[in-house]
């Protein structure tokens, strides 16, 4: 396992989406002594059977499961996210919009008790996406979207019962709790 290096993973179906993505990746600050690398899986059956080839292929400590259309604005991400493993080891994954419960549908979406915000959209419009009203927004989360996923430990994603594109999230989130890891949607 390489301490020192984040490995950013998408499963990548559109080329321009991910060239874009490439490009906020590229403007990232790098902690001293630290390293990127970024791998695409292309043509994988579900994201489940992606995930779980980049995360064979790579030996980085941090990797970071993102949905292929990311622009990451935050310069300082990769400092936040080492901070945030590095005051916490039981900390094991972190995510951008989150839930302290687990609704009945199984989506982040469906809960009331949400935490974290992104932005969603293009040049032309913009929306402010998550749970922005609450006083809290931050904190510790049962679950966590799909939309970005960063981890510290690897637990093998459960393609055996996720053959899709859908619900990967709740149950990597699962997992990790099962594991008895935190999962923590960061300010």
């Amino acid at each position: 396992m390489n301490k020192k290096l984040f490995c950013f993973i998408a499963c990548v179906n559109n080329e321009e989406l991910y060239k874009e993505s490439l490009f906020y990746i590229s403007r990232l600050e790098i902690p001293q002594g630290y390293s990127i690398e970024c791998r695409a899986i292309r043509y994988a059956n579900a994201i489940t059977a992606g995930y779980n080839l980049a995360m064979k292929e790579s030996d980085a400590k941090y990797k970071i499961y993102m949905h292929q259309d990311i622009s990451i604005l935050n310069k300082r991400f990769l400092y936040d996210l080492l901070e945030i493993f590095k005051n916490d080891d039981s900390i094991g994954m972190v995510g951008i919009v989150g839930s302290v419960d687990i609704p009945d549908s199984g989506t982040v979406w469906d809960s009331l008790q949400g935490l974290g915000c992104f932005y969603s959209g293009d040049s032309r419009s913009t929306t402010l996406m998550g749970y922005p009203q609450n006083k809290k927004m931050y904190g510790n989360a049962m679950l966590i979207d799909g939309v970005m996923m960063a981890t510290q430990y690897d637990l093998p994603w459960r393609e055996d019962i996720i053959d899709n594109w859908h619900f990967y999230d709740a149950s990597q989130c699962c997992e990790f709790l099962r594991k008895g890891y935190k999962i923590f949607v960061p300010n």
